[in-house]
């Protein structure tokens, strides 16, 4: 799993930890020669501005190690010399960092449940050094496609990126999906619509470049932006959106093959239509992840439920955990007549509609979630 220090692309200040780190190298160090030394022992990189105060030499110093990959090492550096003993802890406090995904399963208003092969793909979207750019989900209705929104704005925060979602509802037409985009790049000047619409495409994704890159000239510098476009499928009765804004969302995916373009954007592709990808597309640029109504069993329940009391600083006993595991999987998979002791009745939705097994499960884990909160068995 990633690092949210040592494979991020920008230092993350938006970390209490993070502060902490810093607020305590500047106390402990304000030389500007040792300084110096600790910073060429990292590696090439730039040189150290003169006459600042150490909080801005060091400031100088973690927002070039950590784009560079040099943090672990600066860290390794100073957790083994005597002079800066007093700084371990704070040092280790950065080494043992919980990575952004692990630290994202688990919200104070949300259950998402592990979905492994989820965790992997945007391991690999978030990390530093990865050629992944983009994510597609598929799967069947109802299987959980649009909960994948819930972990990318989570990791995306963990990192200090910015997340987008568009959906049906929210957007009708291209021009809504590009309008949306520039308003959340905090620019205006969208390019005009000339030409065929594939050459429209390429100069939008071009401006969408040089309004990414204008954040680091105003202090923003290297968060990327974490495009989430969603129902770009569709159903019996045709798409759910305009053909035309996967047409666009495909073009956008080309521009990731450029590693300029790709420092400042992510994107991930909800309710991806079946079948083949572009065949310009680079192979190594995205993954794929396919859910399905199956996927939560008795042993996803039995490991969320571990987590949610670690969270909370309640150790859950091992059988007690599994049996209220089975007891959630069996109310929900169970017809109503035979789960006798179901934690909750599952009736048909509003309109006549049978909730999917995915929310039958949420519905039945928050039920038990809030005994357990409550203190009642």
């Amino acid at each position: 799993m990633p690092h949210p220090y040592f494979d991020a692309i920008a230092f993350p200040w938006h970390r209490p930890e993070a502060v902490e780190f810093h607020r305590a190298l500047a106390q402990a160090e304000r030389s500007f020669a040792r300084i110096e030394f600790v910073y060429q022992q990292c590696g090439e990189l730039p040189g150290l501005p003169s006459g600042r105060p150490a909080d801005m030499l060091w400031k100088h110093v973690l927002d070039h190690v950590t784009p560079a990959g040099l943090l672990s090492r600066l860290c390794d550096i100073l957790h083994g010399h005597a002079l800066y003993a007093a700084l371990r802890p704070r040092i280790t406090a950065v080494m043992s960092a919980v990575d952004p995904l692990t630290a994202s399963m688990i919200a104070d208003d949300q259950i998402f449940l592990d979905r492994t092969r989820l965790r992997d793909r945007l391991a690999k979207l978030g990390a530093r050094t990865s050629a992944a750019r983009l994510l597609l989900v598929r799967g069947t209705k109802g299987s959980g496609k649009s909960w994948t929104r819930l972990m990318v704005e989570q990791v995306a925060s963990a990192y200090g990126d910015r997340c987008i979602y568009l959906y049906e509802g929210l957007v009708i037409t291209v021009q809504d999906v590009i309008d949306l985009l520039f308003a959340s790049l905090g620019a205006s000047d969208i390019p005009d619509q000339l030409g065929t619409e594939d050459a429209y495409y390429r100069k939008v994704c071009v401006r969408m470049q040089e309004c990414a890159r204008a954040h680091e000239r105003t202090a923003v510098q290297d968060r990327r932006w974490w495009i989430v476009a969603d129902n770009l499928g569709g159903g019996t009765d045709g798409p759910s959106l305009d053909p035309r804004i996967k047409r666009f969302f495909d073009h956008l995916a080309l521009h990731l093959a450029n590693p300029a373009f790709a420092r400042w954007f992510r994107l991930v592709l909800l309710d991806y239509p079946d079948g083949a990808v572009p065949t310009k597309w680079l192979r190594e640029m995205f993954n794929e992840d396919r859910t399905s109504c199956d996927d939560i069993d008795i042993a996803v329940v039995h490991e969320f439920l571990g987590r949610w009391g670690e969270a909370r600083g309640r150790q859950l006993a091992e059988d007690s955990r599994r049996a209220l595991a089975e007891r959630i999987i069996a109310s929900v998979d169970q017809p109503p007549a035979a789960s006798a002791g179901a934690l909750l009745p599952h009736p048909p939705a509003p309109g006549g509609r049978v909730p999917s097994r995915l929310q039958r499960i949420n519905d039945a884990l928050q039920a038990a979630l809030d005994a357990l909160a409550a203190g009642t068995p």
